[in-house]
């Protein structure tokens, strides 16, 4: 069996990198595909207002993961250190730590985070029409999945680390 090296950019600190998982493009294409396919199906179920909606969830929900963000980490210690920043481009989406974050902190800010919003949206169930509904649920979900994606495919390497965000991949690293 060959010998494996590690790279000169795999050390962060005192920290080694334990997997770095690499977003293609596919999966930008995929996660544009679910979208104009929502969009799609809910135009033609629900005509212009569908459309209205979308719009408005678009700017609704990413405004609540920032807000629902900036309060969890005053009202917490665990993210005080970590610069956190809105990213507009696929896969990531929304708001994400700008460097190093740790996995445990992370990943219980990521269940509150959906367990919070997708209550909210519940909560305003009775006075929306089904597609503004429909359109709050489908982008919270379209932004929250992702990120879900990125703790299952660690989910065998334990809750200890850290992790990163880059433009197009996410790394695992250990001390």
């Amino acid at each position: 069996m060959p010998e494996r090296s590690i790279s000169e950019q795999s050390t962060v600190y005192h920290y080694t990198l334990v997997r770095k998982i690499n977003a293609s493009p596919l999966s930008s294409a995929a996660m544009l595909f679910i979208f104009a396919g929502y969009l799609t199906a809910a135009w033609l179920l629900s005509g212009a207002k569908a459309g209205i909606a979308v719009v408005a969830a678009i700017v609704a929900v990413p405004l609540a993961h920032f807000l629902f963000t900036r309060l969890y980490i005053t009202y917490t210690k665990q993210f005080h250190s970590a610069p956190w920043k809105s990213r507009y481009s696929l896969p990531w989406p929304g708001h994400l730590p700008a460097g190093t974050v740790g996995h445990k902190a992370y990943r219980l800010w990521l269940h509150q985070l959906s367990l919070i919003c997708a209550a909210v949206i519940a909560l305003l169930y009775p006075w929306l029409p089904a597609p503004w509904f429909a359109a709050l649920l489908f982008i919270h979900l379209w932004l929250i999945l992702p990120r879900y994606a990125v703790l299952w495919s660690f989910r065998k390497l334990g809750s200890g680390g850290l992790i990163r965000f880059g433009d197009r991949d996410v790394s695992l690293y250990r001390p």
